[in-house]
C-alpha cells in the first residue's frame, strides 16, 4: 500500500475493536474502501487486505468478512462509475 491508503488503513485498523466491528469501525472501513476506489489503481488487492489485517491480529472470522466486505465494496463502486452514477 502507498503511503496515503496505508494511513487510510490504519485509521480503520488502529481503531477498530477487533473482535466485535462496531458501527464506527465500519464506517472507516467503508472510508478506506472508497480511498482505494478513488485514488488507487490497481486497488489494493485481496491478499495484501488480508495479509495486513492478519498481522494486525484481526480474528480469522473477521479478516475473512472484511477482505469480502472490501471485494464487494470495490466491484460496487466501479459498477457505479461505469454506468454513470
Amino acid at each position: 500500500m502507498d503511503t496515503h491508503t496505508l494511513e487510510r488503513f490504519q485509521q480503520f485498523a488502529n481503531a477498530a475493536n477487533k473482535d466485535i466491528l462496531h458501527p464506527l469501525d465500519w464506517q472507516r472501513f467503508f472510508d478506506f474502501i472508497i480511498h482505494v476506489h478513488r485514488t488507487v489503481q490497481p486497488p489494493v488487492q485481496e491478499g495484501e487486505l488480508r495479509d495486513a489485517l492478519t498481522a494486525l491480529r484481526f480474528p480469522a472470522r473477521n479478516v475473512d468478512h472484511l477482505v469480502s466486505v472490501y471485494t464487494h465494496g470495490v466491484d460496487l463502486l466501479r459498477r457505479y462509475d461505469e454506468v454513470g452514477g
